[in-house]
This record gives structure tokens, C-alpha cells and sequence, in this order.
């Protein structure tokens, strides 16, 4: 079994099914999404993670997600995905520490749906909130720049 999800086999085609991915960070920009995954037919929805909050990582404009009790998280909910999609956003996550755990996510339209997201392993909080656009003029373009680096090297990364 792939290790994103499970197979379906449906006539002579197999279907492989991987579960939902909460993207709260960087990755919701769709440019640096699309470097990173690659092709394939995953979707996002807008979705909240409950008790827990999005900080910026102490000297750094990475994002972190952290558990605090009141605080929503918001993000894209990602389905879908291809287990080579997925397999492609671990191997971009893991060098900076960040690993999947799974979490209950609500939809904008108040379903509750089981899915993973990226929490960091060691990173400390600088104690603010991350900011996407902070993150795009100060490193979305050095960002873009290095994924698509990523994303041409043959073999793949």
C-alpha cells in the first residue's frame, strides 16, 4: 500500500487515495504550490484548524503551526492529492523540520474532516503571527526561485 493512502481498484484502473492535507503556511501560495507538488488533480477548499494558531518561527519568515488553546487557524484544505504529490510536499517539509500529524479540520461549509498537516519538530515560535504577504516580499521570490531549482533537477529531488 502506498504510503499516502490506501488503492481502490476500479475496472482496470488503479485509484490511489490519499487522505486530506491542511496547508496553513507558504504552501497556500499558489505559485510555489504548484512548484512543489507538481501536476496532478488536487484541489483546496478554505478550512480552520480549532486550538491552534500560526506563528512565524524565531528569526526566520517561516511559518509554524502550534497548539493554543482559542486560537483558529486558517488555511487551504488540500484533496486529492496524488501519492506522488504528497510524496513530493514530505521531501520539500522534512529538511525544515516539519513532520505530518493528523488533525480535524471544518470547511467553510462546517464539515469536520479528518486530514494531516505539517507541525514543526523543534522550531521555536517567535510569538507572532505569520503573515503571508511579510513572507512573499520579504522571501517569495529567493523561495520561488530554489523550488523551481528543486523542481527541474533530473533526477527528481
Amino acid at each position: 500500500m502506498p504510503r499516502g493512502g490506501g488503492c481502490c481498484r476500479l475496472g482496470r484502473k488503479a485509484l490511489f487515495v490519499t487522505k486530506p492535507l491542511f496547508i496553513y503556511g507558504t504552501l497556500r501560495h499558489p505559485e510555489l504550490m504548484a512548484l512543489i507538488a507538481g501536476p496532478g488533480t488536487g484541489h483546496s477548499i478554505r478550512a480552520r484548524l480549532a486550538d491552534h494558531a500560526v506563528d512565524r518561527v524565531a528569526d526566520s519568515e517561516l511559518p509554524m503551526l502550534l497548539h493554543r488553546a482559542g486560537a483558529v487557524a486558517q488555511g487551504d484544505l488540500w484533496i486529492d492529492l496524488s501519492v506522488d504529490q504528497l510524496d513530493r510536499l514530505d521531501s520539500y517539509e522534512t529538511p525544515f523540520d516539519y513532520d505530518r500529524r493528523p488533525v480535524s479540520v471544518v470547511t467553510e461549509a462546517g464539515e469536520t474532516i479528518a486530514a494531516d498537516a505539517y507541525f514543526p519538530t523543534g522550531l521555536i515560535s517567535s510569538g507572532e503571527a505569520f503573515d503571508l504577504a511579510r513572507w512573499e516580499q520579504r522571501s517569495g521570490a529567493v523561495t520561488l526561485l530554489a523550488a523551481q531549482e528543486i523542481a527541474d533537477h533530473t533526477p527528481a529531488l
